[in-house]
């Protein structure tokens, strides 16, 4: 998995708007807490992909790392 810092909401929405583009979602699989923030994993063309979302005190997402799931 692969994670960068988000800053403002544009870069956010160009970010999944390339990795859905790249690995289309057909399906939501599961969504759970971790220790940092959320777990997000879909069904994508080449298998599972997970979203871990970590949040800033304000409750913004402060870092997206995503990739497939072990």
């Amino acid at each position: 998995m692969t994670g960068r810092p988000l800053g403002q909401a544009r870069p956010a929405r160009a970010y999944w708007v390339e990795s859905l583009r790249n690995n289309p979602a057909s399906s939501l699989d599961n969504l759970q807490p971790s220790a940092d923030g959320k777990v997000i994993s879909y069904v994508a063309q080449g298998g599972v992909v997970s979203a871990i979302l970590t949040f800033d005190a304000s409750g913004k997402i402060a870092s997206i790392t995503c990739g497939p799931s072990n």
